[in-house]
């Protein structure tokens, strides 16, 4: 888990081949010449480009023609607070102080686009517009990915087009999956409305029912946790075998920790991914249900040709939207602008995410990774068909794709096709005195829906 400084360096060559590779498929104007079509990575350079060629033009700040499009990671390399935008061939200090930024949020380490003119006596680009890379639709970018499943170990090939069954099965049926955040099993009204949830699933039996912690939420001694986290879970485990017998037969349980779960220990619980819970602390719930799974955070799922990404982690959305480069580092700690509404924040958020084909967007010092393991368990690409985000710092909120004929002009869609949601928590509707609301994946439609169950 604890890997080498070149694992380090080969998270960030990885996210920047990837965006590299995807620039290279989009397609902007004709060459005057041949008339041929152009794509944006004809148009980018390489750092060294500038230090060699480049060096050699006269600057002019004032004209706009012969701009270079340069495509690197955000950096800062010294002191000071000057931002340098870096690729595997060099680095090359910015001036931002006249940039026009386009949407999304740009952090540090996140691949850009610069487009700007290079001062050969000052050694510095002048960076007249700055965006995010475009995002690339699922179904386009599995034509160069190739049919292996990135979902799995082994090399199975892609579900979407080997086997017609399953997408037919699919559409036939109408079939759910439940995704629940902040179950507090030591919290008495928490439970009993969790309770009252699965009895009212009880005849419905849905896919999957996905459970994300916290799981504890009063303050315990590190000493002590683990075992009250398995006198908790293992008295869930008899309350399902009990009392919800069709869910325990036909109904998949999928348990991930959330960041206040300490059965790793304190010093582990805030790195990414998060190892599943120990064998010993689930022994006896495994017994009594044996169709569970205990999986690491984040983790995927695939049912019949939906492949689903899930996060539980609190504060991402915030943290992205704070270290932002436009922000000084003493505003970093407030929250984000006023005029900037939670509509505002979610779209910069979610565009921000697709263009990077990654779920952690912010400086390691901010979320820290187990570098080896961030290129694959953390990596958007494939962008899936549905990603979760357990957020509890977040609002709620849903996306639809760009071309889903039922979707409606007020709500948030996703230009990548992708369905990102962040699931209700179950302590903050505790406030609500006879709903429960949470979110419900109906899989024929690819929508995600409230259900308004009754708890009265």
């Amino acid at each position: 888990m604890f890997g080498d400084a070149q694992s380090k360096i080969a998270q960030y060559v990885d996210r920047y081949t990837v965006i590299r590779q995807r620039m290279a498929r989009i397609k902007t104007t004709s060459d005057g010449t041949l008339n041929q079509p152009l794509t944006i990575g004809d148009k980018i350079r390489d750092v060294d480009y500038l230090l060699s060629s480049g060096a050699c033009r006269k600057f002019d700040h004032s004209s706009k023609s012969n701009s270079i499009l340069l495509l690197g990671v955000l950096v800062q390399l010294k002191e000071g607070g000057r931002h340098y935008l870096e690729d595997p061939t060099g680095a090359i200090p910015l001036d931002i102080t006249a940039t026009d930024f386009q949407k999304g949020y740009f952090t540090e380490n996140c691949c850009v686009l610069a487009e700007g003119r290079y001062c050969s006596d000052r050694r510095v680009f002048f960076v007249t517009n700055m965006a995010l890379p475009p995002c690339e639709r699922t179904e386009i970018s599995k034509i160069y990915f190739g049919e292996s499943s990135n979902f799995s170990d082994s090399n199975d090939l892609n579900l979407k087009s080997c086997n017609p069954k399953l997408l037919e099965y699919e559409k036939s049926k109408n079939r759910m999956i439940v995704f629940v955040s902040d179950v507090f099993l030591d919290d008495p009204k928490v439970l009993r409305k969790f309770h009252t949830l699965l009895n009212s699933f009880n005849d419905l039996a849905p896919v999957a029912i996905v459970m994300m912690g916290d799981y504890l939420s009063c303050r315990i001694p590190s000493h002590a946790y683990a075992q009250e986290l398995k006198t908790h879970l293992n008295q869930l485990g008899h309350f399902l075998h009990d009392n919800t017998p069709v869910l325990c037969k036909h109904t998949m349980f999928v348990l991930l920790s959330g960041p206040g779960d300490r059965y790793s220990g304190a010093a582990g619980a805030s790195i990414l991914p998060r190892p599943l819970i120990p064998e010993f602390l689930t022994e006896e719930f495994r017994r009594l249900v044996p169709r569970c799974v205990f999986t690491t955070n984040p983790c995927r799922m695939q049912y019949c040709t939906q492949q689903i990404h899930i996060i539980r982690a609190d504060g991402l959305m915030k943290k992205t939207a704070n270290y932002d480069i436009r922000h000084g580092s003493m505003d970093r700690n407030k929250s984000t602008s006023a005029t900037e509404s939670d509509d505002d924040i979610i779209k910069n958020y979610i565009k921000t995410l697709e263009s990077q084909s990654h779920l952690i967007t912010v400086p390691l010092d901010v979320c820290p990774t187990y570098w080896p393991l961030a290129s694959h368990s953390l990596s958007l690409y494939p962008m899936p068909d549905v990603v979760c985000i357990a957020d509890s710092n977040a609002p709620e909120y849903s996306t639809v794709g760009s071309n889903d004929s039922n979707s409606s002009s007020s709500k948030m869609s996703s230009s990548s096709g992708c369905i990102f949601f962040n699931p209700v928590s179950i302590n903050v509707v505790m406030a609500l005195t006879w709903i429960f609301i949470i979110y419900i994946l109906i899989v024929e439609v690819k929508m995600l829906l409230y259900r308004l169950i009754h708890l009265t």
